[in-house]
């Protein structure tokens, strides 16, 4: 599966870099509490890495833009496990506040491109997505 990041304003990407960096930071153990299995969060840490890598020389300014492949099992389970996140984390709700705003875009921008690479990866992906999509939160998605 191809999954592709941007164009968006770096400043977004890194604002959710950072915030998806500390969140996955808190341990396994917190996780596990709210419902995640731990093996969820290894694809996720090795992703938000590669896209600190690629966001860590950029002005807020700059465009950010990222891609790359994904064996079609793991792009399956990384947007299944970001349903579920936004979903237990929030309740559904949208969160609010000014570090909110700021990576609100990137959250969007990332749900669409998983859900999208998926649709492109055909088969049981692209079934996925149409399910996930029925459900997945309206304020995570791009109007």
């Amino acid at each position: 599966m191809l999954l592709e990041l941007g164009p968006i304003r770096a400043a977004n990407a890194i604002a959710w870099i950072d915030y998806a960096s500390e969140t996955l930071g808190v341990g396994f153990e917190e996780f596990r509490a709210r419902g995640f299995r731990g093996d969820a969060l290894a694809p996720w840490i090795t992703l938000v890495q590669r896209w600190a890598e690629a966001a860590r020389d950029l002005a807020d300014d700059d465009e950010f833009r990222w891609s790359g492949e994904l064996p079609d099992d793991q792009g399956e389970f990384l947007t299944w496990a970001l349903h579920q996140f936004l979903h237990r984390s929030f309740g559904g709700i949208a969160p609010d506040g000014v570090e909110q705003e700021l990576r609100a875009p990137f959250n969007r921008m990332l749900s669409l491109a998983l859900l999208d690479g998926l649709t492109e990866a055909g088969g049981a992906c692209r079934e996925l997505s149409e399910q996930l999509r029925l459900t997945w939160p309206p304020w995570a998605l791009p109007n």
